[in-house]
């Protein structure tokens, strides 16, 4: 009788092929996260990412808050008399 002989779902090098797709799906992932983080959080003088920047307008916009005024915008300190 002829026994059937299972080959390997992989070979050596398929494996290998497997572990290089894997380093460089993490290393394109890593870059991507990077990009994303100096674009969202960056805390440069000048070129403060997206988050940074909204939550200095809403903090100024808490200071300007005067308590008992009726203010029309809040950019500003002022009170109309």
């Amino acid at each position: 009788m002829n026994k059937m002989r299972i080959k390997p779902r992989f070979n050596l090098s398929e494996k290998g092929q497997v572990l290089i797709e894997y380093i460089l799906l993490m290393v394109i992932v890593v870059a991507c996260a990077s990009i994303l983080m100096r674009g969202l959080v960056s805390r440069q003088t000048g070129r403060q990412g997206a988050v940074i920047r909204v939550w200095d307008d809403i903090i100024k916009i808490i200071g300007n808050d005067l308590p008992d005024c009726r203010q029309t915008t809040y950019g500003t300190p002022n009170c109309p008399p």
